[in-house]
């Protein structure tokens, strides 16, 4: 085993296919102990966790020399899931079409505003059109952080509204934190303590 260290978008799929591994034996690896006990989805993990991975890749089919050889590949694929809402009230059948993949996806959110789709796991971005609304989304897939680290927890305030990334202010987080807790009725501290980040999480349903 070697120890890689996770970059901004990598998540335990992902790499499975990338280097040639199972995800389920090398996320139960004893070498991996210590990883499993502060992530709790291996789908989510954060830049700078180390993954303990295999030095070399298993052995692929065998090679006929001097005949002909044919492989058929397939590229495993993750499920993507987004609840569109326009200041906090779902877009309820709102028509959709992804793109940026090799064939496009169309369809509608449901009555809550949920949209879930697959892509493959090589997918990095695909951008999220609602015709009705002459607006596009782009989703950055497998970018989500954990809820225990400082950026998931931005993410999801982001996601929510409340968190503007943009912002010259120092305090942005804080204050973002601050707005939240005033929404849901909680203490307007600012802290992000467990009470809030349980909230946050519930909110973002992730």
């Amino acid at each position: 085993m070697r120890p890689y260290v996770i970059r901004q978008g990598d998540y335990l799929s992902r790499l499975a296919f990338r280097f040639g591994f199972k995800a389920d034996d090398v996320w139960n690896a004893s070498e991996n102990e210590g990883l499993r006990r502060i992530r709790s989805n291996p789908e989510m993990l954060a830049p700078g966790d180390v993954l303990q991975i295999p030095d070399t890749p298993e052995r692929g089919p065998s090679v006929r020399i001097g005949g002909n050889n044919r492989y058929k590949a397939e590229v495993p694929k993750v499920q993507v899931s987004l609840h569109l809402t326009d200041e906090g009230r779902a877009m309820a059948n709102e028509p959709y079409r992804v793109e940026g993949l090799a064939r496009p996806i169309t369809g509608q959110s449901n009555g809550e505003g949920r949209v879930e789709f697959e892509v493959p796991v090589t997918s990095r971005e695909v951008m999220v059109h609602l015709p009705n609304r002459h607006t596009s989304v782009p989703v950055r897939v497998g970018d989500l952080d954990p809820p225990n680290t400082e950026s998931g927890v931005l993410q999801r305030l982001d996601h929510l509204g409340y968190y503007r990334p943009n912002s010259e202010s120092p305090d942005e987080g804080q204050n973002a934190i601050r707005r939240f807790q005033r929404d849901r009725g909680l203490p307007d501290t600012g802290e992000l303590n467990e009470a809030t980040r349980n909230a946050i999480m519930e909110a973002h349903e992730s």
